[in-house]
């Protein structure tokens, strides 16, 4: 399982990580995600809220699909669940899902051979970037279907 010791530094701040000894684990991470998005926060006053008590913006007709980029297109283009010559895809929630699954049991020393697109110094994170990912795309946005 893929396993965080040290120091992560974020907009100039360092916070210290780790994983349990046993390693990563999907549904922990999960649980981690969805506090910190704070998707049961019960302070929103409106019919319809997002994660942390914030107004989805109401949405509209049509408004099925949510289009992201980057973080998104980047992950799924390392892990390899999307083409990184296409520029733009459209892809599932559920994708990030079993990504994300492969990659929490999969060991450090693997997941070098086995994502050799990724980063070496975002190997690490791949289990929690795929977990917050599906987490935020299903519970935050509550969104089925992703173009890239």
């Amino acid at each position: 399982m893929l396993c965080l010791l040290g120091v992560y530094t974020y907009g100039g701040i360092d916070y210290k990580v780790s994983a349990p000894s046993s390693g990563s684990n999907m549904n922990k991470c999960r649980k981690e995600a969805l506090k910190a998005l704070k998707v049961n926060e019960s302070t929103c006053t409106y019919t319809k809220c997002t994660f942390g008590g914030v107004w989805n913006g109401g949405g509209g007709d049509g408004q099925n699909n949510m289009y992201v980029g980057s973080y998104f297109y980047d992950r799924a283009a390392e892990v390899g669940f999307i083409n990184a010559s296409e520029p733009v895809v459209k892809v599932r929630p559920q994708d990030f899902k079993v990504a994300a699954k492969r990659a929490c049991q999969t060991t450090l020393e693997d997941a070098k051979s086995t994502y050799p697109n990724v980063d070496p110094d975002d190997l690490p994170y791949i289990c929690m970037d795929l977990v917050y990912q599906y987490t935020l795309l299903v519970d935050g946005f509550g969104k089925l279907v992703v173009p890239l």
